[in-house]
């Protein structure tokens, strides 16, 4: 069995495309992984990347994303934020607080409001659960199920905040969290 990877924090579709190229040429991962996990097109004769394709094929990775996962255990606003941004993990969720102090999540990809800084982010995403092998190279990748990749997503734009190697009965582990 192999777990080298499929876990962390932040979305692998934020990655340079032309970083992928050097991934490529590094033989990290194939031009067909780089599609695959990166949403990166990359020819496979000239190694340039096609931007246009690029930005295509994420798009549709996140909708497929928003399709598959399960709706947020909470219900949040649907609204962008415009307080003050507190604090901020890699780019991916922000703490903010607004005018009158309340503090809430928010999504850094689209701003959008995830809910009360009360309760643990990971109940205002949208929640899948993939099998191993959806994060990992293909020569690499495990076909257990006593294991699986629990995928977060923000319920609105469909970026993946983070994804953690769980057994399937495991409780999801608090990540971070605003302490009152």
């Amino acid at each position: 069995m192999y777990f080298g990877g499929g876990g962390g924090f932040g979305d692998p579709l934020e990655r340079d495309p032309d970083q992928l190229v050097q991934d490529v040429l590094n033989e990290y991962v194939s031009v067909d992984e780089a599609r695959k996990l990166y949403g990166v097109i990359i020819n496979g004769e000239t190694l340039q990347v096609d931007q246009a394709g690029t930005e295509e094929e994420r798009q549709t990775i996140r909708k497929k994303r928003l399709g598959l996962a399960q709706a947020p255990k909470l219900a949040n606003g649907n609204t962008v934020g415009s307080g003050i941004e507190l604090m901020n993990w890699a780019g991916v969720i922000s703490l903010n607080a607004d005018a009158a102090g309340d503090r809430y999540w928010q999504c850094k990809k689209c701003d959008h409001v995830l809910g009360d800084a009360g309760a643990d982010w990971k109940n205002y995403a949208a929640i899948f659960h993939a099998p191993m092998e959806h994060g990992q190279p293909e020569a690499f990748a495990t076909t257990t199920e006593e294991y699986h990749l629990r995928e977060c997503y923000c319920p609105n734009c469909g970026g993946l905040f983070e994804v953690l190697n769980l057994g399937v009965t495991d409780e999801d582990v608090v990540t971070f969290k605003h302490l009152n």
